[in-house]
């Protein structure tokens, strides 16, 4: 039996002992769409330096597709421990992988410590899976099983097969739940910045009065108003927090809102929003649940 008999008889048990439904093939070699799209990533179009060329990527020989992202890959070697096993098995099935698990939690933020990432690499006889997270957050981690040889005698086929059995069994579980999380998992809105767009928090904030209004602190009360940025700041208004709010009276240096962004009539509909809410004239200084 030669040695290409063995790689596809491996191939095999791996495809087609169990049924992946959800999962589509990329036999031929193929580059991963998540790795190069990182690759290319801090591509820029400027007017005074000339753009970079796009990157192709690394080619591994088979990747797992799921309905519209990758969820693995597979390289194969005719030979063992030389030195293209090592920079296949070691080096370019692990950043590719990485890549694909990257591009996962770029797009569901809530899956950085759920989603992984199957791999397989043969040499010659010998099948290793790969499974890639990144449990911490911060450092991918990649588990690397002892390799299996596929059986070569009549005495130990059933105990070599019955490994590689199980040892496909484990890669089915990891990207049916890798599939599940990605598809069951709700996307939330983000920022251009990459960060999450969260409910307002009621904690205020003093705002230095100006020059100008400082002489007339003592008749003035204070109440919350609600700022572009997300949260409450405290300012002085008077005489009472229902009238009329000029504009001008917010400091230049250190408030949030300024005079030149916000007109009279947006600042009297807050306050009118403030007196619906809280129904209160007199609003102490103290932190407020989110909305």
């Amino acid at each position: 039996m030669q040695k290409p008999q063995f790689k596809n008889s491996l191939k095999a048990v791996r495809s087609t002992t169990f049924d992946f439904p959800s999962t589509q093939f990329s036999i031929t070699q193929k580059t991963s769409i998540s790795h190069v799209k990182l690759l290319n990533s801090k591509r820029k179009i400027s007017a005074a330096n000339e753009i970079e060329r796009e990157k192709i990527g690394k080619r591994i020989d088979t990747i797992y597709l799921g309905s519209s992202f990758e969820r693995g890959g597979l390289e194969i070697g005719t030979t063992r421990d030389n030195t293209e096993e090592l920079q296949d098995s070691a080096l370019k099935l692990s950043f590719v992988l990485k890549d694909m698990l990257t591009d996962i939690i770029n797009q569901r933020l809530s899956l950085l410590r759920k989603a992984h990432v199957l791999g397989y690499n043969i040499n010659s006889t010998g099948i290793t899976l790969l499974d890639v997270d990144c449990y911490k957050g911060n450092v991918v981690r990649i588990w690397r099983t002892h390799e299996l040889v596929y059986p070569m005698a009549d005495d130990d086929y059933v105990s070599n097969i019955l490994a590689i059995l199980e040892l496909a069994a484990h890669g089915k579980a990891i990207v049916d739940n890798t599939y599940k999380l990605y598809y069951t998992t709700r996307i939330r809105p983000s920022a251009n910045d990459g960060k999450d767009l969260v409910a307002p928090s009621f904690v205020p904030s003093e705002i230095q009065q100006s020059s100008s209004s400082s002489s007339s602190t003592s008749s003035k009360k204070k109440c919350f108003i609600w700022s572009f940025k997300g949260c409450l700041s405290v300012c002085n208004v008077t005489p009472s927090i229902y009238g009329n709010v000029d504009n001008r009276q917010f400091s230049k240096k250190r408030g949030i809102l300024k005079h030149d962004l916000l007109t009279s009539q947006f600042l009297n509909s807050l306050n009118a929003m403030i007196k619906h809410m809280w129904k209160s004239e007199h609003l102490e200084r103290a932190s407020c649940p989110l909305l």
